[in-house]
């Protein structure tokens, strides 16, 4: 799932890669870090310098790590919407839906295997170049991407070594939901072993800072297993469903020429739906063009006293600014971009005429009729 406020800098390979804003938290820690060592090697301005050199090399090793990944993923035929950096890493895209056991073990081991390859490349390094500077940028990469890959083999789901686990779980009971519950189990359990390690490391041998870490690794580990476990049940219960399937065919219309305080007052006061397609004629039920959507965030952009001359086509954000959907776009995909732009519903318009609209509200009631009947065990 991409992460919001995230910038697309670029395409590797036809990968998108893009990069939160947390992601620079990271780099500046890298660099105030690394500044203390080189030190002995240059001036503060020197030392600088050569910690962001060495922040940007290390950067490189997560990217190399995702790529990995996305390579693994093309080389099997599954495809892959990008590539994101944020604080704890990086996060590969790929369409799970495609997944075997057998494909995810490959895709799942290649960022790690990859990070072992630059280890032994920056010890190859370190160990040529000696004591020289060329010599200390050798051992970083190497220690960085011998702790990245041991981070990352931790079997705790979703991380890499969490995914090999539950690859071979389904692959021996041929039962993915048990195998994804089990991962998932693996992944809280680490997450409380480095809490509990955490704690008693920092007591211990007085180092909070380690011990912090430490404490706030398994914290992201128990987060992230149970956000992956129920990714992974919201992809199970919209498998084979599209949108089509969950849209709504009657839904409330506004017409262009409406003043703004109509609007409000037939529309918005009293009522629970947000957005509102603007449809020429909105009492029809024959499919027709999409001029745009209006909610009540439309109105921020105009004073009260503006409201009785002002009309719904001046206010709404056009077509062409409103993301749509297919009838036979998966209702995984949709879903996602609901969640992804916080958005409330999505039309789903075939050729220029608007078929239905999809609610968010709609998805997650599908989703929890789906777990209950699952749960019943019909």
């Amino acid at each position: 799932m991409t992460l919001r406020y995230s910038l697309t800098i670029g395409r590797i390979g036809g990968v998108r890669l893009r990069l939160h804003w947390s992601w620079l938290l990271v780099v500046a820690l890298l660099m105030l870090t690394l500044a203390q060592f080189y030190r002995g090697w240059a001036g503060q301005v020197g030392a600088l310098a050569l910690a962001a050199l060495a922040a940007l090399l290390l950067s490189l090793s997560v990217v190399a790590h995702e790529l990995a990944h996305a390579a693994a993923a093309h080389w099997l035929g599954l495809p892959v919407r990008g590539v994101t950096l944020f604080i704890f890493g990086g996060m590969t895209e790929v369409d799970e839906e495609a997944l075997t056991p057998g494909r995810e073990l490959l895709v799942a081991a290649a960022g790690p295997l990859a990070n072992l390859a630059l280890a032994t490349a920056g010890t190859a390094l370190g160990w040529r170049a000696g004591g020289t500077l060329a010599g200390a940028f050798g051992l970083h990469i190497a220690v960085a991407n011998l702790l990245l890959a041991l981070l990352n083999l931790l079997p705790a789901y979703p991380m890499d070594g969490g995914r090999v686990l539950r690859a071979a779980l389904w692959y021996l009971s041929d039962d993915e939901l048990f195998a994804t519950s089990v991962a998932m189990s693996a992944g809280q359990i680490a997450g409380w072993a480095l809490i509990g390690g955490g704690a008693l490391y920092g007591l211990l041998a007085s180092d909070l800072l380690i011990g912090a870490t430490l404490m706030l690794i398994g914290y992201v580990l128990i987060r992230s297993a149970r956000a992956g476990f129920g990714r992974y049940l919201v992809r199970r219960a919209l498998r084979g469903i599209r949108a089509g399937d969950l849209m709504q065919r009657t839904y409330c219309a506004v017409a262009p020429d409406m003043r703004l305080d109509q609007f409000v007052g037939r529309y918005v006061l009293g009522q629970t739906e947000q957005d509102y397609p603007v449809l020429n004629q909105p009492d029809d039920d024959a499919p027709q063009p999409l001029l745009g959507l209006i909610s009540a965030r439309n109105l921020r952009r105009y004073r009260l006293d503006d409201w009785n001359r002002t009309q719904v086509q001046d206010a709404m954000t056009p077509a062409s600014h409103v993301l749509r959907v297919a009838p036979d776009t998966p209702a995984g995909d949709a879903f996602r971009a609901l969640v992804e732009t916080g958005g409330e519903l999505l039309p789903v318009i075939e050729g220029d005429a608007l078929l239905g609209v999809l609610r968010r509200g709609d998805v997650v009631r599908y989703i929890q009729r789906h777990a209950t009947r699952r749960a019943a065990g019909r």
